[in-house]
């Protein structure tokens, strides 16, 4: 397939209202304009919105929402991430899910096509594993994502993360502190930039070839995914990559 000019509009967003980040994302693909100083507190940095066109009773009754353009952690390993790296993280992360929820629906439909029963409840169990990891680390970000989106539209800059009890990276899904259920304005901790920083390493291994090799026994047209993707995020085509046993990534499409 030959290549293809990147797109300038996005495509595969969620349509529900129950993705807290999708705004976040939008509004970093699309930013406002800005007025180039860069205010920090040392775990977040933000810019205010160039208004200066505007009228000045609208300027000084309907103040523009902050603009957090990057974030820094405080507990463990001290790490520092942008804006578009964390929505980056956020596209990826919702295209794995996408992915390891269809192989595994199509395996259950079709079944093994052939593959011996051990093998196949192995390649199952890993998906599923996987899935699970990916599925941990994204939701902790999108939850997050819609939190600081109301923090910028309060103008007000958290001083300080919540302080977090140790919880497995790989298993969020399980040990994180948040309660993904309630999303009204609150302090949080500084475990998305660890999950955002995650999902971006995951990428880089890419998915595992038996993977691949999976969808071509079954049948399951890896092109017929729903996959999303936004400009301006530096993104790659949202196709799958898969890492064979010698760490060579391969591009799907």
């Amino acid at each position: 397939m030959q290549n293809q000019p990147p797109r300038t509009y996005a495509t595969g967003l969620p349509d529900t209202p129950d993705f807290s980040g999708v705004n976040f994302v939008i509004r970093t693909s699309s930013p406002p304009l800005l007025l180039d100083y860069i205010y920090s507190n040392g775990i977040i940095s933000h810019q205010e919105q160039d208004s200066s066109s505007t009228f000045f009773l609208k300027r000084y009754l309907f103040r523009a929402p902050y603009y957090f353009s990057s974030f820094r952690s405080e507990s463990g390993l001290k790490m520092s991430i942008s804006r578009q790296e964390l929505s980056r993280a956020w596209v990826i992360g919702l295209n794995a899910m996408r992915f390891h929820a269809r192989s595994i629906r199509y395996l259950d439909k079709w079944g093994g096509c052939g593959i011996d029963d051990s093998i196949l409840v192995d390649l199952k169990d890993q998906l599923m594993t996987t899935g699970k990891e990916w599925q941990g680390c994204w939701k902790e970000l999108d939850w997050a994502m819609g939190i600081l989106e109301q923090f910028e539209t309060a103008r007000y800059v958290p001083e300080e993360w919540v302080s977090c009890k140790s919880y497995d990276i790989r298993n969020l899904l399980e040990t994180t502190k948040s309660n993904h259920n309630d999303r009204t304005l609150q302090y949080i901790s500084d475990t998305f930039i660890y999950a955002a920083v995650h999902l971006l390493n995951l990428d880089k291994e890419g998915y595992k070839k038996e993977y691949l090799t999976l969808a071509e026994k079954t049948g399951l047209d890896l092109e017929s995914i729903r996959y999303c993707y936004v400009p301006n995020l530096d993104l790659l085509p949202p196709k799958p990559r898969f890492n064979d046993e010698h760490g060579k990534i391969t591009n799907i499409g």
